[in-house]
């Protein structure tokens, strides 16, 4: 009896010694300068681009069995073009998922994703979109995967800047200082739900081929999303802002308040919407579109 449990003890021992040389081995292969030549040799393989960050913690003894994962300056840049060029930076990124919900069930339970300051730049030149970063497959896959479960209790996004533009047309936009707030989110075989919130600083479009732009401050939406095996893709989407400003060749409009709201269905894949109630107040004018359902201006998103 004594020997067996020297002989456990020893295997005991072994199993863990490994487990932490394993670790180890992980934390020195993700510190910057390790990690940043692994992104160098092997991301091109899979991605026409590159990638770099200045600092990764990633914590999983004392959260287990929730993982907690950040990355500090987070850089992308896309090889569409004849030179690299940002396509996303990200001041910090946070996450912490419960790996061990993950590794018995296979569903994916989010507690956080927190991302500060990302920097979108999209560009298209020459017919060539900046964001075709993924290699086309000679092979087609056809096989049919099933949607995993994800639940996730916070999604937010601070301060975000996205800016778009298309040197063929002479056609650029602009988002600037968006912050996105999703709260239990929920997507399931037979369950879809989501609340979102977003304000956004500033949204700015300039076509100067079409003599138009357009100007939107202090920009906010609302969306609430639900699906079950009885009800198809409901949309509730409310957007709001007290300062728009249009200018067209025809006419221009400067600083009109306006609040919409739409309820639709929808397909799954998203690709048809079917709207039932259209409301759209401009100033003190209101016009309604409705198969029965009063257009919900205030503070809430109620699914009836």
């Amino acid at each position: 009896m004594k020997k067996l449990l020297i002989v456990l003890s020893i295997i005991i021992a072994s199993v863990v010694a490994v487990v932490l040389l394993a670790l180890g081995a992980v934390q020195l292969a993700l510190k910057p300068d390790n990690g940043n030549r692994l992104l160098d040799k092997y991301l091109p393989q899979f991605l026409n681009a590159q990638a770099q960050y200045d600092s990764l913690d990633l914590n999983i003894f004392t959260t287990w069995p929730y993982v907690q994962l950040r990355l500090d300056g987070v850089l992308v840049k896309t090889l569409a073009f004849e030179e690299p060029d940002t396509l996303l930076a990200v001041k910090s990124l946070g996450a912490m998922v419960n790996a061990g919900e993950f590794l018995t069930s296979g569903e994916i339970k989010v507690s956080y994703v927190n991302i500060d300051n990302p920097y979108i730049k999209a560009q298209k030149r020459d017919s060539i979109y900046s964001w075709n970063v993924i290699e086309p497959s000679e092979e087609v896959d056809t096989t049919a995967t099933e949607m995993p479960v994800i639940v996730a209790d916070l999604l937010s996004i601070n301060n975000a800047r996205v800016v778009f533009r298309d040197m063929d047309s002479h056609f650029m936009a602009e988002i600037d200082s968006l912050d996105l707030k999703a709260d239990d989110t929920e997507i399931l075989p037979t369950l879809m739900k989501c609340y979102a919130e977003a304000g956004i600083s500033s949204l700015f479009y300039n076509d100067s081929v079409a003599n138009r732009k357009c100007s939107v401050n202090d920009f906010s939406l609302k969306l609430n999303a639900f699906r079950d095996d009885k009800v198809t893709d409901l949309l509730l989407f409310n957007a709001k802002s007290d300062d728009i400003c249009l200018k067209d060749s025809m006419f221009n409009v400067e600083r009109t308040s306006l609040d919409m709201f739409v309820r639709a269905t929808a397909d799954s894949l998203y690709e048809k919407f079917i709207v039932d109630t259209l409301g759209v107040r401009v100033d003190e004018t209101t016009l309604t579109l409705n198969g029965g359902v009063t257009p919900d201006f205030g503070d809430t998103l109620a699914i009836g």
